[in-house]
């Protein structure tokens, strides 16, 4: 009878697993399509690092420019634009320019929205109320045991099915947070936002490293 009653637990576990799963993924399904169908998105946004253990914690706010797979992303110090072919990261009389295939770890803005589809247990997690949105957050779980991270949690707004904030926790139980703060869609941004315009970084005042070369 134990045993039975043991083979009906997992079943019923396994089974509600499952649900879970394919509810957090048709959500990040809705979140997906709804952002890939933008034109482009100017998106400002705030990154949080925080370590309790050992008291350090770090605050950055940014805008990103995004037109399908090109972007311009300004985070303070630091400037990124990638034109659809080259990847050109500015920091303070530096510039460096690299591959899409480089292993900088700097990819689309965007790619968090398909990361999900692959290499992660997908989980149903809390809905969370803010000032004129219903949060709900799915966790994503790495199959991989390797993974630098414990979890990553993705919020989106339930009502327009936009991405709200992105939370990494590593296995140190540093967390680092993306939050969205604002995000308009559709703005016709020119398209010098997503060329790199060498004139603006001359050579005589910038050292330039191409790391494909």
């Amino acid at each position: 009878m134990k045993k039975i009653f043991l083979l009906v637990s997992i079943v019923g576990f396994s089974t509600m697993v499952f649900a879970q799963s394919n509810k957090g993924e048709l959500l990040l399904d809705k979140v997906s399509a709804n952002t890939s169908a933008y034109q482009d998105i100017e998106m400002t946004f705030t990154y949080n690092m925080d370590n309790n253990t050992e008291d350090i914690h770090q605050s950055k706010s940014g805008i990103v420019y995004i037109n399908k797979d090109k972007f311009n992303i300004d985070l303070e110090m630091a400037v990124i634009i990638y034109d659809g072919n080259k990847r050109y990261t500015i920091v303070d009389d530096e510039v460096t320019i690299s591959s899409a295939e480089d292993e900088s770890g700097i990819s689309s803005p965007t790619q968090i929205l398909d990361m999900y589809k692959e290499g992660y247990v997908i989980k149903w997690d809390i809905e969370q109320k803010v000032p004129g949105k219903t949060i709900q957050y799915v966790r994503l779980i790495p199959i991989d045991t390797n993974s630098e991270y414990q979890y990553i949690l993705i919020g989106s707004d339930i009502k327009s099915n936009d991405l709200y904030n992105v939370i990494y926790t590593d296995k140190q139980g540093t967390q680092f947070k993306l939050q969205i703060n604002t995000l308009k869609a559709n703005q016709n941004l020119p398209a010098s936002l997503f060329t790199f315009d060498k004139s603006k970084y001359p050579e005589s005042e910038y050292l330039y490293t191409d790391l494909d070369e």
